[in-house]
């Protein structure tokens, strides 16, 4: 399958709402209301996703899963079981709620769904805040008495964000979203919301909205410790890793193809910048879509773009292709090194190493990390079968993904060690580099010959 799923957005009235969705992503909304939410993918009883164009066109979410599940999802997802992923836009005029998603340990006594979800802010006024977690040293005791007394902002963890910012709010961590914010919410499908104060707000109705007091401090994990925000430092890194879901972004320059390949699970695909293109239409910020299972899907690059890939929530090992990912993000470059030399030696045995530095050298991770690695495999390399494989391997990736960043940095390091240049000798990946790269690598190689 070369295409994608696109889906027809479900705009909700919130009264925390504007018309921000219409203004930042020039969307036609629904006239004179509060749109607070746009809710991009979603398969519930209350609400379904349609599919616009392709082969799929006019089906709801729920019934392409019920027919395709296998092309969609993988060969072994049963197709009574809906997607795990709500995908939503939230346009936050005003401050929401103080409110809480159950913990899966709580959530089914409490007749709710637990809910981690990421928050990428795409846009921020000046002085935007998100509040997440508490404070160090709240107790149950010390909230329930703020709640009496009114003084809640005394207890949570409330911090400044910019367009770029990245959160992870996992079940259990109390939270709101201050006014000012344009947020793209990716999480799971759950609609259970827990609200333990409104600021004194009413509704559209003129009416208090409904609190949940007794349920909220039944679900807020007292002893989590808040989340640590990821800043807008670079183009490429990992922005959410829960086992719900992981999420990456990814900077892709103009005129490059993101290559999705069939049978490496689903993948939501999400523009927060840029313009892609393909045979199945054109994506544009805002745009947010389901690459299935069974899709061969080959975008280009019209204008520089920045991306969010969420996958790993197919129901397989949420390690899977990032294997052993906890442990090796706690390895030095130097000992990663020497372990991926080790591994690289044995006939069968663990790859964990391998396999980090692959992710690191990739379109999801920033490439900035596997430099000092790449140095140190080639000064560890003690023979010329090693350093073609780290020369056919993480640094042909490097290349071949970001060579325009390091060129420079390659063709020193050539330039003061004949063994670099040895290496850089059995790079061969030339079909994914311009003929000017080709060059440089090779006059940086020089006579040098593995």
């Amino acid at each position: 399958m070369d295409e994608f799923l696109r889906l027809k957005p479900l705009y909700q009235d919130r009264v925390w709402g504007g018309r921000a969705l219409e203004t930042a992503l020039g969307r036609t909304l629904p006239p004179e209301r509060p749109i607070g939410e746009s809710w991009e993918i979603v398969d519930r009883p209350e609400a379904q996703s349609v599919v616009v164009g392709g082969t799929y066109d006019g089906l709801t979410l729920r019934e392409v899963l019920q027919r395709h599940s296998a092309a969609v999802m993988g060969p072994r997802w049963p197709a009574d079981k809906p997607f795990p992923i709500l995908v939503k836009w939230l346009d936050c005029r005003e401050r929401l709620s103080l409110q809480v998603h159950p913990p899966a340990a709580v959530a089914a006594s409490l007749g709710g769904e637990p809910k981690t979800e990421n928050w990428f802010i795409a846009a921020a006024e000046p002085g935007a805040h998100l509040i997440v977690g508490l404070r160090p040293g709240v107790t149950q005791e010390k909230f329930e008495r703020a709640i009496a007394e009114g003084k809640l902002e005394e207890c949570v963890n409330r911090f400044p964000v910019a367009a770029g910012d990245s959160v992870l709010v996992r079940s259990g961590q109390v939270h709101a979203i201050d006014g000012g914010n344009l947020i793209l919410e990716i999480q799971q499908n759950s609609d259970t919301t827990y609200r333990v104060h409104d600021w004194g707000r009413v509704g559209l109705d003129g009416k208090p909205r409904q609190l949940h007091v007794a349920e909220s401090l039944r679900s807020i994990l007292w002893d989590e410790p808040p989340p640590v925000e990821v800043k807008a430092k670079g183009k490429f890194g990992v922005l959410a890793y829960a086992r719900e879901f992981q999420i990456c972004r990814v900077f892709v320059a103009a005129g490059k193809t993101m290559d999705f390949v069939a049978g490496e699970g689903p993948c939501i695909l999400s523009v927060v910048a840029g313009r892609l293109t393909s045979a199945c239409g054109e994506l544009k910020r805002g745009d947010n879509v389901l690459i299935p299972y069974s899709g061969n899907f080959v975008p280009t690059v019209a204008e520089d773009a920045l991306v969010l890939l969420t996958f790993g929530f197919d129901g397989e090992d949420p390690h899977r292709g990032l294997s052993h990912i906890k442990e090796a993000e706690n390895c030095r470059p130097e000992d990663l090194a020497a372990t991926w030399i080790e591994q690289q030696l044995q006939e069968n045995g663990e790859n964990w190493a391998i396999q980090r530095v692959m992710q690191l050298c990739g379109l999801c991770s920033d490439p900035e990390l596997v430099w000092p690695i790449i140095l140190r495999l080639v000064e560890l390399s003690s023979d010329d079968r090693l350093l073609g494989d780290v020369a056919a391997g993480p640094l042909e990736d490097l290349l071949c993904g970001h060579g325009a960043l390091f060129i420079e940095r390659v063709e020193a390091q050539a330039k003061r060690d004949r063994k670099f240049r040895r290496c850089l000798s059995g790079v061969w990946g030339w079909s994914s580099m311009s003929e000017s790269m080709q060059a440089r690598i090779r006059k940086a190689a020089g006579e040098e010959k593995l």
